[in-house]
């Protein structure tokens, strides 16, 4: 649906079957080795940074006393962690979305 002209399908039910018809089933999964590469990838960054950037953090800040001078518990820098490492981690997921959007298309 992100390539064809304006008007191929109604709908995404629409889109399955027309490519399901038009190439059998197997043009369903056209590009899913592609992303599935990336989203393994993504979720090793992910975890890896996250907990990276938390040690990082409570060492920042003083380790487990100075968070608490500071109001903080090591929760909410689990959380301001895990985000920036999602955020991280997405830009190693992004040209595989690229790759699988032309291989879709080719």
């Amino acid at each position: 649906m992100q390539l064809a002209p304006e008007g191929t399908y109604s709908s995404a039910p629409d889109c399955v079957v027309k490519l399901a018809n038009e190439g059998g089933v197997g043009s369903l999964f056209a590009g899913a080795d592609i992303i599935t590469i990336g989203f393994f990838l993504q979720g090793a960054v992910s975890f890896a940074l996250t907990e990276n950037l938390r040690r990082f953090l409570i060492f920042s800040f003083g380790g487990e006393g100075g968070l608490t001078s500071f109001g903080l518990s090591s929760e909410v820098l689990v959380v301001v962690a895990s985000i920036l490492a999602g955020m991280l981690a997405t830009s190693v997921l992004v040209p595989f979305e690229s790759a699988r959007v032309r291989a879709q298309s080719a």
